[in-house]
């Protein structure tokens, strides 16, 4: 958006509450965190294409595997068990300091996440789906 006049057409148009309107925050970079059974399974940095602005493995960003800090990992899961999501991807930004929370997807991609971190995320979610039947219940 650029100015205040956008917003207000978009709450006009699609009404109140039902318009997400966040700060843009730069970032060259993000975290995608696989969150299965309120576990982190493993974190990827993803690395957007020069000038652009998202960071997907589908639009060509690169990825690698990468030792997140402890905060990283405590925002995906407590995001995750928020929408009660036994499978997410968790997108955080990290900007001057302090993490954001960008996205969760419950359709995450993990192909990027799989060639960056060598894990098998289908066999990971078959076993936790094993392991706690009720899982398919929600």
């Amino acid at each position: 958006m650029r100015n205040r006049e956008e917003i207000k057409a978009l709450i006009k148009r699609f009404g109140f509450g039902k318009v997400l309107i966040q700060k843009y925050l730069p970032a060259s970079w993000d975290y995608r965190v696989i969150v299965v059974g309120g576990r982190v399974l493993g974190v990827m940095k993803r690395t957007g294409r020069k000038g652009g602005f998202k960071n997907n493995f589908s639009a060509g960003a690169s990825v690698s595997s990468v030792e997140a800090p402890k905060e990283v990992h405590i925002l995906a899961s407590k995001a995750a068990a928020v929408f009660n999501a036994d499978f997410a991807g968790v997108d955080i930004l990290e900007f001057e300091g302090a993490h954001y929370i960008l996205e969760v997807n419950f359709f995450a991609g993990f192909e990027g996440f799989e060639k960056a971190t060598g894990l098998n995320v289908p066999r990971t979610v078959f076993n936790f789906l094993l392991r706690s039947p009720n899982a398919l219940a929600r």
